[in-house]
């Protein structure tokens, strides 16, 4: 399930971060997440340049700050990566859900969980990409209040 230059990404991503240049690590960290995004295709100095100033927002400034537990958290994601098949033993309920004009990897990775976990359903979330859930337009809130039994 491993997308193909994430850890190269994650790692130039985590050593920004170390050396304290935030707006740099999360350029970086933006172009691996969003790869179907032409801003991920911009030169990193005019992505860096775009974080700075993103980075002087509220959302910004509350991204800025947890870039760097972002980046562990994901450190160890890598870390303990294994096929779909891994998972067969959950059998709780399980709603995989994720932004439709997202990166394209979400659609394949969570159809093969949805296989692996025998009490999972797939919730493509029409015109939200990776982030959509920050947003909670009525598309996400809906379903997912009917998964949890509130709705």
């Amino acid at each position: 399930m491993r997308r193909r230059g994430a850890a190269g990404a994650a790692s130039r991503s985590r050593e920004a971060a170390r050396v304290g240049d935030i707006a740099r690590a999360l350029a970086t960290t933006s172009a691996g997440v969003n790869t179907h995004s032409p801003a991920s295709r911009l030169p990193l100095a005019v992505r860096t340049a775009l974080c700075r100033v993103f980075l002087r927002t509220s959302i910004g400034r509350t991204m800025g700050e947890l870039l760097p537990s972002t980046l562990d958290e994901s450190q160890q994601v890598r870390l303990h990566d294994a096929p779909a098949t891994r998972w067969p033993g959950i059998t709780a309920d399980v709603l995989l859900g994720y932004g439709a004009a997202g990166p394209p990897y979400s659609g394949p990775t969570n159809d093969a969980l949805a296989r692996a976990l025998p009490r999972a359903r797939v919730l493509p979330v029409p015109r939200c990409d990776h982030d959509g859930i920050n947003r909670a337009p009525d598309r996400i809130v809906t379903p997912l209040a009917t998964f949890l039994g509130t709705g």
